[in-house]
C-alpha cells in the first residue's frame, strides 16, 4: 500500500475556516501542518491529483487576520510552505505538469508576507523541468503574480 499522511492543524481564532480536499491520492508521501492564530482566516487545500503525487509537504502558518490562501497542486513531489503575518493578505498558488522524481523534486513554493492587503498569485505548471519559488513580501498593498512554464 502506498499511502502515508500526517496531519497537525490549528485553529485559535473565531470564524476561521479550512478545507481539505484530496481527490485521487495515489501518493506514499504525506505531512500537512498548519498554525492559524487570527479571526476571519480562510485556507483551501486541494491535491486533485490524477497521477502518483508522491511525497508532498505542505506547512501554512498565518498570524492575521482575514486572510485567504487557496492552494491546488497534483504534481509529484510538492512543497509547498506558506508564512503569512499581517490582515487581509491573499494567496492562490497552482502547480501541476512537473515530472519530478525522489532525487528531483517536484514544484515547490516558499512565501512568506509581512503586511496588510497584499495579493500573491503563483503558477506553476511545467511538464519536464521542476520549478522553484521563493517570495518574500514585506510592505503593504501590493500585487505580484509569477507563472512558470
Amino acid at each position: 500500500m502506498l499511502f502515508r499522511s500526517t496531519a497537525n492543524i490549528t485553529q485559535t481564532g473565531s470564524g476561521n475556516s479550512f478545507t481539505l480536499t484530496h481527490g485521487n491520492f495515489g501518493t506514499n508521501g504525506g505531512t500537512l501542518n498548519m498554525t492559524n492564530t487570527g479571526d476571519n482566516n480562510t485556507v483551501a487545500w486541494t491535491m486533485a491529483s490524477t497521477s502518483n503525487t508522491g511525497n508532498y509537504n505542505y506547512s501554512l502558518s498565518i498570524t492575521g487576520n482575514t486572510n485567504t490562501v487557496t492552494s491546488t497542486m497534483n504534481s509529484k513531489y510538492i512543497t509547498n510552505t506558506i508564512s503569512i503575518t499581517g490582515n487581509s493578505n491573499s494567496v492562490t498558488t497552482t502547480q501541476n505538469g512537473a515530472n519530478g522524481t525522489s532525487t528531483t523534486p517536484g514544484h515547490q513554493i516558499q512565501l512568506s508576507m509581512v503586511g496588510n492587503s497584499n495579493v500573491a498569485s503563483i503558477t506553476q505548471n511545467g511538464t519536464t523541468t521542476p520549478n522553484i519559488v521563493t517570495l518574500n513580501v514585506a510592505g503593504n498593498n501590493t500585487s505580484t503574480t509569477i507563472i512558470q512554464h
